[in-house]
């Protein structure tokens, strides 16, 4: 309140004062009391205020920036980043000759804009503009995070981990962060590597579902298949159940030979799953096989078969089920139907 009080004064004294500076004194007042409102959350006075001073000063680059930020707030985007980008090109224009009360601190703008593009999609061109914000501030953390970030939505998992690694070197050290830096090792192949980052991010915060989400899907890829269960289970007595963690534990169990638990996940799986994937249907045929319900088992396996009957491994598994059952003849039939090779050929694939 004190600082919007004595831009009103420097406005007030600007009016009286009758020199060539009046003006640009002014707009820099209205410029500067309408960014203090803007952050009281006096948005529509400050609004008003910052538009004053571009009538008067309509080359104002921080007055720019402050609407742009006015817009982010709004939801505004696509208005957000059109301030952003003049206010960009007027401090560009008035280039370092320009008093330093119509400067506007470099990186600044730049930063703003890529946030703005980001929200709107536009990664690639935020992407340049996070770079353009670590080039003229290197030790800028949030910067580095956001260009590691949208690097890694973009499929840019070795710039992603350059960037999110600067962040810790400048003292970064919180669990989404170390979630984001498990994200691009295991996108690098490094799956040790990236179980290790998430193992970090949950000393940080043993309630972070993603961390520990995460920490199972690394653990799967490594077939680690007994600490996946460990960390499934902390999941599932932390009350989160979705198909991806059933889905996990399932295989899981599969790997093992634990076919009843395999078939209580999967089973699971589909009761937590309005869209379930043919995949996961076949899984619980193979698993309930697996359990000696052999029966159980080649209905689901026909009902994925069903689904598609051009694919190959529902067919198998129906093979298998008949099989189990006895069913040489049917079991034939099914390898036929998976085009293995024409019957006369096949009675060595099933005994």
């Amino acid at each position: 309140d004190e600082a919007v009080g004595a831009y009103r004064k420097a406005i007030y004294l600007s009016v009286i004062n009758d020199n060539t500076f009046s003006d640009g004194i002014a707009a820099v007042a209205y410029q500067n009391m309408g960014a203090v409102l803007l952050l009281q959350g006096r948005r529509d006075e400050g609004i008003a205020a910052l538009e004053k001073a571009l009538r008067l000063k309509p080359d104002l680059p921080g007055a720019h920036v402050s609407l742009g930020q006015a817009a982010f707030q709004k939801q505004e985007y696509e208005t957000a980043v059109e301030r952003f980008r003049l206010a960009i090109e007027l401090a560009q224009r008035a280039g370092e000759g320009g008093l330093p009360e119509f400067q506007v601190i470099p990186w600044f703008p730049w930063f703003l804009l890529g946030s703005a593009q980001a929200q709107l999609g536009q990664f690639e061109a935020a992407l340049e503009s996070f770079r353009r914000v670590v080039s003229l501030k290197p030790d800028f953390k949030d910067a580095h995070r956001l260009f590691g970030l949208t690097a890694l939505k973009l499929g840019y998992p070795a710039l992603a981990f350059e960037h999110l690694d600067a962040v810790r070197e400048l003292g970064g050290d919180d669990a989404k962060l170390y979630v984001s830096l498990g994200s691009a090792r295991g996108n690098l192949g490094d799956l040790e590597g990236a179980a290790g980052e998430f193992r970090k991010a949950l000393d940080l915060d043993p309630a972070s579902e993603e961390a520990r989400l995460n920490l199972c899907r690394a653990y799967r890829g490594l077939s680690r298949w007994d600490e996946l269960l460990d960390e499934g289970r902390v999941l599932l007595e932390a009350g989160t159940e979705t198909p991806e963690i059933y889905r996990l534990l399932g295989e899981a169990c599969a790997a093992l030979e634990a076919w009843p638990q395999a078939v209580a996940m999967f089973e699971s799986l589909l009761a937590v799953s309005s869209t379930p994937t043919r995949e996961d249907l076949l899984n619980l045929a193979i698993c309930r096989l697996g359990a000696g319900e052999a029966l159980e088992a080649l209905e689901m396996a026909r009902r994925v078969a069903d689904l598609d009957p051009s694919a190959r491994e529902p067919w198998l598994v129906v093979a298998r089920c008949h099989r189990a059952l006895g069913q040489m003849e049917a079991a034939l039939v099914a390898l036929e139907r998976a085009s293995v090779g024409s019957a006369s050929q096949l009675a060595g694939t099933i005994s």
